[in-house]
């Protein structure tokens, strides 16, 4: 149920930036990849995280290793690109 409001939530933060100008979101988990590729258009995609490209870890390598990557936990360095960073609390 969180992971469905948090995505409503986010969902309605991106269609509200939409019309502001362009959106770019950066992933920061192999999950959170997976989303971003599936409901984002490939403009829209910053970068995904460090393993998105190896198939052992991720079910859309194929399609993520067209995209920027993230080294393990640098997405503040990117954060001036992008409206929103997806990943989970530690």
């Amino acid at each position: 149920m969180r992971l469905i409001l948090f995505l409503l939530g986010w969902g309605m933060a991106v269609a509200t930036a939409i019309g502001a100008g362009e959106v770019r979101v950066v992933s920061q988990t192999v999950g959170t990849d997976e989303l971003l590729l599936a409901l984002a258009e490939p403009s829209q995609v910053a970068a995904l995280s460090h393993i998105a490209d190896q198939a052992e870890y991720s079910a859309v390598a194929a399609e993520a290793a067209a995209f920027e990557r993230i080294s393990a936990g640098d997405s503040e360095a990117i954060l001036d690109r992008v409206l929103g960073v997806l990943g989970s609390q530690s």
